[in-house]
């Protein structure tokens, strides 16, 4: 259980760092600019696709992504200038797509750790 925990945890965090690179990327744009760039927009594509890979997890898990992401999307809506809020948006249907997908069911699959691990050491920075 408690080995469950930290492992959510440390993918909780790499997820928020993520999306906190994606959110000061684009409040470094010009304002007249309203286009994402590419390399914000590949990020939150690599973020969607690493999230997605966790395929089965408890009804006590899902209820902690849901508050986890629920938390961040506000975040993520408050501090995105409302001209950008075409990332807004994408992180919002990339984390719904997730929890309303097939993969989240009633037990999570720890008999294959390596692609969740992966996830947590992977290291996309933004410029």
């Amino acid at each position: 259980e408690f080995t469950r925990h930290v492992h959510v945890d440390r993918i909780q965090s790499e997820v928020a760092r993520r999306l906190r690179k994606l959110v000061e990327s684009t409040e470094k744009t010009p304002r007249k600019s309203e286009k994402i760039p590419d390399d914000v927009k590949k990020l939150a594509v690599q973020m969607s696709k690493d999230v997605k890979v966790h395929t089965r997890m408890t009804q006590d898990l899902r209820t902690l992504y849901e508050n986890f992401f629920g938390d961040l999307i506000r975040k993520v809506e408050d501090e995105v200038s409302t001209h950008k809020s075409q990332l807004y948006d994408d992180a919002v249907d990339s984390i719904s797509d997730f929890l309303n997908s097939d993969a989240v069911d009633k037990h999570m699959d720890y008999e294959n750790t390596s692609r969740t691990t992966k996830f947590c050491e992977l290291d996309v920075t933004c410029v």
